[in-house]
């Protein structure tokens, strides 16, 4: 019973499931680029990097740290109250609200993390869209070290180009 709770868990997961759709999309258009239009030239990018390295992701995070260590604050100071309170009807009513904003902190530590990840996400692959057509690529493949992409050449890497070009788009530069 345990493994099948740990499956169901695991299909019901969005980031697994768009990371499936993503690997299976990602392994069509390679079967397509190599054996219909040999022509292409491929180019790798190397997404943990590029995710880690984009100042979005950067700025989400100190954002997400900040607002965390707010909710810490007021739980905190309350802890603070409660320990002074001498009214037990009031001591009852702090801890109330202490659980509840430790509650609302977990909701936040949850989902501010996934729902900033996927505005980064959508924001890194408009900019790629535009990077590739600039640079009149044919195809740009992600590889994060889990085997979708085990080698390529150095001169096919163009994270670093890719990287400049995104911050810099972000910036509103380009």
């Amino acid at each position: 019973l345990m493994p099948l709770k740990k499956n169901l868990r695991f299909l019901g997961n969005r980031q697994n499931i768009i990371i499936v759709i993503l690997s299976i999309t990602l392994s069509f258009f390679i079967f397509y680029f190599l054996f219909f239009k040999t022509s292409a030239v491929i180019y790798v990018v190397d997404n943990q990097k590029m995710f880690q390295a984009f100042r979005m992701t950067k700025e989400a995070k100190i954002k997400g740290e900040q607002l965390l260590k707010a909710q810490k604050i007021k739980i905190d100071s309350l802890n603070v109250q409660l320990t002074l309170e001498q009214n037990e009807l009031l001591k009852s009513q702090l801890y109330s609200q202490i659980i509840s904003q430790k509650e609302e902190m977990q909701y936040f530590n949850e989902n501010y993390t996934q729902e900033e990840t996927s505005k980064i996400w959508k924001r890194i692959e408009g900019y790629m869209v535009d990077f590739a057509k600039l640079n009149e690529y044919d195809l740009i493949i992600g590889s994060q070290g889990t085997g979708d992409v085990w080698y390529t050449t150095p001169k096919k890497d163009v994270t670093e180009e890719a990287l400049n070009y995104i911050n810099k788009k972000y910036e509103g530069f380009n």
